[in-house]
């Protein structure tokens, strides 16, 4: 049995996520965020997105908000420690 590639690059990655869909956003605080994937999906065009942040998400989902990609975000805080306590655009 062959193994299958699962190594994708950014853009083929985006492009799996469709309007409308939930998707969850990985990181913690200042460290391990997809800023990557997230300015790709911005370019992509992708609208109206819930997502779903860690427990301390970072300013990638106040990226996707002021971006008008989330239209719903479940999280505890969105904010980059002392550079921006919390997001301006979560904040609204």
């Amino acid at each position: 049995m062959t193994r299958k590639e699962v190594i994708m690059s950014v853009s083929e990655a985006a492009s799996m996520i469709k309007d409308g869909m939930t998707v969850g956003i990985g990181g913690l605080l200042t460290a391990n965020h997809p800023m990557a994937i997230i300015r790709q999906i911005i370019k992509n065009g992708v609208k109206n997105l819930t997502v779903v942040g860690s427990p301390a998400a970072g300013l990638e989902i106040d990226l996707m908000i002021g971006a008008g990609v989330a239209k719903k975000v479940a999280t505890a805080y969105v904010g980059g420690e002392s550079l921006a306590p919390i997001g301006p655009f979560f904040r609204k």
